[in-house]
């Protein structure tokens, strides 16, 4: 028998186990338990950061299967050839309904892009290895027969069974329920993946960041709608983090919504970090476009593929009409279906937000009743995606009432660094305060260099010939140097040329969309090797020692202003800013001149750029790529749906 997790004993306390499963799940669950040996593990309605597939089954040596069951009456519904699903409804008209083909790929698509990368990674250079990793489709009111008429060419690789397949045995169903290993799977994947299935408790003796009195007075979670404003370095990551934790201690479901996807990676590393005891499954840390993907699936509604403007689209597009299919929603069905509903909605670096992505948080929040929490930390002077922030400084009609909280003292810059970022701030009109800081955070070795170099090919040489002076002079470890340059054709370069010189390289960068996103979202400081990546994808960070790379042409668009100040707010101990042209009011900062070490490296390195790794030129500095994966749709098919369980 294979082993079902969590226990039958929970699955049927309605206390611990919410929603309960359908007849149509629950007689899946008991097929797979007995029919499968031992060295499977069944795992029902497991938590992936937001996902809940209604069962995974898992066995190290032969692969997964991502399992979607309806229980449907499949006479009500037809499906297009685009596999948009439309159902009947009671009344009698018809309406979209989310398709299970599309819900169980994303299901998988997300767990080894997002949640365990390195699988992804694997699949890309060896795409055959997909066939450890099945989805299937269960109609337990339906024959086999008719359940595989609804399947469509987008779907012809998902396994579609009714409940008169069970007596030819699982094998004729999904043929790798019939073999003891396979070819395709690594093991090591399925250690990998366990965790996310099945997480362990978190307990308070994990936890090892301690707040700060200040801190701790806005980390203490509340019913209503709380702000706070906070100097770099002060905290604000942190106390969403405390406060997601104490949420989800207190039994409480939580989303955390950033927008910039690497920011993800530190935010879940912050919650496993903080001293709490709760149940990780409580918990969902999501950048916004990938929010508004996420919600438009739950709900059936289908965002149309991204057409003419970019800005546009990602800016207002998705945005408004994802808020359009919360309310549609909302007034169809009375309430949210259970995975979009959240007792606390926590917004993280909420200037990088505009209006309407805020409304959509606040339509979130206010979803689950008169009981519940938005909170949002801001800070105006890392405003680097050129936000029209006045909705932040008047705020009627967003529900909140008094006064910012604050943060005035910075924990983790120098002094040095906190009062050059402060001048430099204030020499170019940026809204932020002079931070307070300790006497222990006054160093003797910080350094703070600037050198203004003639092109681009030139400026990369210095970069790198700063990151030999920290390795081989300054004995800086490689992990903990961040090299941030202005786009992905010269992050293309330099990752190559430094993988070809035997350097282990953690980055961002691909010319191809689907490996960049893997990338970033695999992008942990954890993981060894210099970090190297933009500006945009680096903020909310930290590292010890930062090289930034700044070419006038590249942030044309862009306040290159607060792009320094943010580069100066990031780093511990030596920041190194190499400009292709003159950085106005750096002065300020009272930089250091640069060592001639660094200038004969810069001479000796054969670096140049290859230009065949150019990407379009919408993907140079802002990109809108950055910030979301594209819609898996067709045509322009939009509208919503109804609560199909």
């Amino acid at each position: 028998m294979a082993r079902v997790f969590p226990s039958w004993l929970t699955i049927h306390d309605a206390s611990k186990f919410t929603p309960a499963l359908t007849p149509g799940e629950e007689y899946l669950v008991e097929q797979l338990e007995s029919l499968l040996d031992d060295k499977w593990s069944v795992y029902v309605q497991p938590h992936l950061n937001g996902d809940r597939p209604d069962v995974v089954a898992m066995n190290p040596n032969v692969g997964v299967t991502f399992f979607e069951v309806k229980d449907w009456n499949l006479d009500l519904y037809n499906v297009d050839s685009f596999d948009n699903w439309h159902v009947v409804t009671r009344h009698g008209r018809q309406t979209w309904v989310a398709s299970p083909f599309k819900q169980v790929t994303r299901y998988r698509t997300n767990a080894i892009n997002l949640l365990v990368p390195q699988i992804g990674r694997a699949v890309d250079e060896e795409p055959q290895r997909l066939q450890a990793l099945k989805t299937a489709v269960y109609f337990h009111n339906s024959s086999g027969e008719i359940a595989r008429s609804f399947k469509t060419p987008s779907s012809k690789y998902i396994y579609v069974f009714g409940y008169d397949d069970f007596p030819n045995g699982l094998q004729k169903i999904i043929p790798d329920f019939g073999y003891s290993s396979s070819k395709y799977m690594k093991p090591n994947w399925a250690k990998e993946l366990a965790p996310w299935l099945l997480p362990p408790r978190h307990e308070a003796t994990h936890g090892r960041l301690p707040l700060s009195r200040e801190q701790r007075q806005h980390a203490t979670p509340s019913q209503g709608f709380h702000r706070l404003r906070g100097v770099a370095g002060s905290g604000k990551s942190l106390v969403v983090a405390h406060r997601a934790a104490a949420n989800a201690q207190a039994g409480k479901r939580v989303l955390v919504l950033c927008f910039n996807i690497t920011l993800v990676n530190y935010l879940l590393d912050l919650v496993k970090r903080a001293p709490y005891n709760f149940d990780p499954s409580y918990i969902s840390i999501r950048y916004f476009h990938d929010a508004c993907i996420w919600i438009n699936d739950k709900l059936g509604s289908y965002l149309s593929a991204k057409k003419g403007d970019e800005e546009v689209y990602f800016e207002k597009t998705v945005p408004n009409k994802t808020i359009n299919a919360l309310e549609s929603y909302m007034t169809l069905n009375g309430r949210l279906p259970y995975e979009l509903r959240f007792d606390s909605v926590l917004i993280d670096e909420g200037q990088d937000f505009t209006r309407s992505y805020y409304e959509v948080a606040r339509i979130l929040a206010s979803a689950s009743g008169r009981e519940f929490e938005l909170f949002m930390t801001a800070d105006y002077a890392q405003n680097i995606y050129n936000r029209e922030y006045s909705w932040l400084e008047d705020m009627r009609g967003t529900g909140f009432r008094g006064a910012w909280g604050k943060l005035a003292k910075t924990y983790r810059m120098r002094q040095r660094f906190a009062s050059a970022a402060w001048r430099f701030a204030q020499a170019c009109g940026l809204d932020t305060d002079l931070p307070e800081f300790d006497v222990n955070q006054v160093g003797l070795l910080e350094t703070l260099v600037y050198y203004r170099t003639k092109d681009i090919e030139s400026a990369c040489r210095i970069a790198l010939g700063c990151y030999e002076y920290l390795r081989s002079v300054r004995g800086v470890h490689p992990q903990d140097t961040a090299l941030l340059v202005p786009d992905h054709s010269t992050g293309v370069s330099m990752a190559t040329w430094l993988n070809n010189q035997g350097n282990r390289v953690n980055h961002v960068f691909s010319t191809a969309i689907d490996e960049r996103q893997r990338h970033k979202k695999g992008f942990w400081m954890g993981q060894g090797g210099i970090k190297m990546s933009t500006i945009h994808s680096f903020k909310g960070w930290e590292i010890n020692s930062l090289i930034l790379i700044a070419n006038k042409e590249t942030l044309a668009n862009i306040n290159t202003s607060m792009i320094i100040y943010v580069a100066l707010t990031r780093a511990i101990e030596n920041i190194y800013i190499i400009s292709t042209y003159d950085i106005i009011n750096i002065e300020t900062t009272e930089p250091d001149n640069i060592p001639l070490e660094i200038l004969e490296y810069a001479g000796k390195t054969s670096f140049t750029i290859n230009w065949r790794n150019t990407v379009r030129s919408s993907d140079e500095g802002l990109d809108y790529y950055d910030r979301i994966d594209p819609p898996e749709t067709h045509g322009d098919a939009w509208s919503f749906g109804i609560d199909d369980d």
